[in-house]
């Protein structure tokens, strides 16, 4: 199946084709040719050497290199001189249409059919209030198409340094380039849509200086091509390809089957800040209708992944995209499309938005293994899974016998980019680091798992490799009910080790406020046993204190109290406690 792309390009006097973007504006013959001939123009170059032999062009300027001189070229800026492609006959030059500097007032471009081109000539005006105006155009692309924008200068004297953004329709992100003097990238379309063209300086991204006026001219112009897929066979593994400097996508198309995870990654060694780009991936159904886009990096790594669940078998459609492409060189990339298993963790899986699945279930084991970083950055991998408010589940970071990890795991959740721990623990019982908790309110948690060595270490060497592997076993618990915390009676308790909870119960009939006390041995410097206080069936956390607390219970029910060590889950016969419970009425 052959796939249409619409290309919008934004040009200058450097080269449309295979030009670098620095070349002069002119195409002077060697002047060992003479002028000898006919030269019905008067310029001074033979017919049969001049590039415009009808209008008088001195300077024989060839903006677009394309061997028809600016004067006569109908679309300077757009190479229109191939018979096999673009002709001179293709080609028809526009203006802008002011004002276009913001959405509202965006000029609507008419997508031409195949084989012809449309070019438009305009300039990015002066800041507004010092906040950049970019020029605004408005495409209404069809699906499963594509668009190429070359941003440039619009004549020798232009000062622009372009930028082009392309956002709306059915993207998740805004796509970007820019370069000094031609910026130029392809933009593929999952889905039908308006999708919106922003042509600015890049200085006011990159430097925040501010640039514009009647000196910054450029160049557009919208052709239309084919595209035909490649086909593959799945899995496949590391797949090598480049996206090159003029920013071409790359489509595929392959057969699959149902299956509970179907794993599309790409990964590249280069990121922000340096010379490479930020890698998108679309996956389109059988019947063209957008499936999924991701778009995800961080400051230490440009990497994207998707994680499908496939219910039935179809033949789908890959692109691999990027939000922004940076520096000249050719960008190395590897792709892979396979079945993973889902008992074991999916690298890379050392930030939040790179979590993996937990296999979160009753016995549910996980196998991962601390990853030897060649970055200097210590292996953190971390899970995610969707928790149920007053599920009680033990966790166990289990190490089998010919391992060296010494494990240290926290459940928690993140606020903002803060992730807040309500449960760790460390090597308490020698051979794994374990905790019972109580799922405070349905929601999404994660599970951090590291070495703790590492954990303590300020700076590398980092431990990890094939000798620090690790499962994750997960069961519910249903605790044994502990007896009724009565009115000012003491109660003993004692912190076992492995972070294993103390659950009390409190019945009442009616609206009541409850002081509870706490007491223990401050020399035990790793003892700092925490209270909570649970609605009935834990379904809500209602308070918590170090030492104590004063709460509300706000209706009749038997409430649920645990008490734990909130260091590490540390434990043993001398973590004892003393727990008291206060009643008081309204």
């Amino acid at each position: 199946m052959q796939l249409r792309v619409v290309l919008v390009t934004a040009l200058a006097f450097a080269a449309c084709g295979g030009g670098t973007g620095d070349e002069a504006d002119m195409t002077r013959p060697d002047a060992s040719t003479g002028i000898n001939g006919p030269d019905r123009d008067g310029d001074e170059w033979a017919d049969d050497i001049d590039n415009c032999p009808d209008l008088p062009n001195y300077e024989q300027r060839d903006r677009d290199r394309d061997g028809i001189g600016n004067e006569c070229d109908t679309c300077p800026s757009t190479p229109n001189n191939d018979p096999d492609g673009l002709t001179q006959s293709q080609c028809e030059l526009n203006q802008e249409a002011e004002p276009n500097d913001d959405s509202a007032q965006a000029q609507v471009l008419s997508l031409p059919v195949l084989g012809k081109a449309v070019a438009i000539a305009g300039v990015v005006e002066a800041p507004v209030n010092a906040k950049i105006a970019p020029d605004r155009y408005v495409i209404m692309a069809p699906g499963q198409s594509g668009v190429r924008i070359r941003c440039a200068r619009g004549s020798s004297l232009s000062l622009l340094e372009p930028q082009i953004e392309v956002s709306g329709g059915s993207y998740t992100v805004s796509r970007i380039v820019d370069d000094q003097q031609i910026a130029e990238r392809v933009f593929y379309f999952s889905e039908a849509g308006t999708y919106e063209i922003a042509i600015s300086d890049r200085r006011g991204r990159k430097e925040n200086v501010k640039k514009g006026n009647g000196d910054y001219a450029y160049e557009l112009s919208i052709q239309t091509v084919d595209l035909e897929p490649e086909q593959l066979t799945l899995p496949i593994t590391d797949r090598s390809l480049r996206v090159e400097p003029r920013g071409q996508v790359a489509v595929y198309e392959a057969s699959i089957m149902p299956t509970e995870q179907l794993r599309l990654e790409i990964k590249t060694p280069l990121g922000p800040g340096e010379d490479g780009y930020d890698p998108i991936l679309v996956v389109e159904h059988e019947d063209g209708s957008l499936w999924e886009e991701n778009h995800i990096y961080t400051d230490e790594r440009a990497d994207a992944r998707l994680l499908l669940q496939v219910e039935k078998a179809e033949t789908i459609r890959i692109i691999v995209d990027h939000r922004e492409l940076v520096g000249r060189e050719a960008v190395p990339q590897n792709l892979s499309i396979d079945y993973p298993d889902q008992d074991a963790e999916l690298e890379p899986n050392d930030s939040r938005e790179l979590a993996s699945d937990l296999s979160f279930c009753q016995g549910c084991e996980t196998r991962g293994i601390i990853a030897n970083q060649d970055s200097g950055i210590a292996d953190i991998d971390w899970y995610s899974f969707q928790g149920i408010a007053g599920q009680i589940v033990s966790f166990r970071g289990l190490v089998p016998p010919n391992s060296q990890i010494d494990p240290y795991i926290a459940l928690g959740q993140f606020q903002s980019s803060l992730f807040v721990p309500i449960y760790e623990n460390g090597t308490s019982s020698g051979v794994s680091a374990r905790f019972d908790a109580i799922i405070p309110e349905t929601g999404e948690y994660f599970l951090r798992f590291e070495d703790e060595q590492n954990k303590e270490k300020m700076s590398g060497p980092y431990r990890g490799g094939g000798l620090y592997t690790y499962t994750i076993f997960t069961e519910f618990l249903v605790l044994a009910p502990s007896p009724e915390l009565e009115n000012g009676v003491l109660t003993n308790g004692v912190i076992n080790p492995g972070g294993s909870l103390q659950r009390y119960l409190i019945t009442t009939s009616d609206r009541v406020r409850v002081n509870f006390s706490l007491s223990y041995s401050r020399l035990l410097t790793d003892f700092n046993p925490l209270i909570r206080v649970y609605e009935p069936g834990a379904t809500k956390l209602i308070g918590e204190g170090a030492d104590g607390l004063n709460v509300t219970l706000p209706s009749s029910g038997s409430y649920v109290i645990t008490v734990h060590n909130s260091d590490k889950g540390i434990g043993g016969p001398e973590y004892s406690y003393e727990l008291t419970a206060s009643r008081s009425s309204f």
